[in-house]
């Protein structure tokens, strides 16, 4: 397949992350990309086959406006999650 030559803009921390795993795959940064985006696009395609893409659309929509949610506030399976005041329930 042709390749094709793209420019993109990325968070700092994003682009020394894709340079560490495209040198611990023993791949180039442009390899890694694109085999990212190929991954990313089976993703999409299963989402839509199954129904979940508009799903999706939605909760990327609610993450870019803020509405993050910290991960380490997500407690694990078989774990006790913490209320607003910190107490542990199940």
């Amino acid at each position: 397949m042709k390749k094709v030559h793209i420019n993109i803009t990325i968070d700092e921390d994003l682009n020394e992350w894709l340079d560490r795993t495209a040198l611990e795959l023993n791949m180039n940064k442009s390899q890694f990309i694109n085999n990212c985006v190929s991954v990313a696009k089976s993703d999409v395609k299963v989402l839509r086959a199954i129904g979940l893409f508009d799903l999706a659309k939605a909760v990327i929509r609610l993450w870019e406006k803020g509405l993050k949610v910290k991960m380490q506030n997500i407690p694990l399976v078989g774990q006790k999650s913490r209320n607003l005041s910190g107490e542990a329930s199940e």
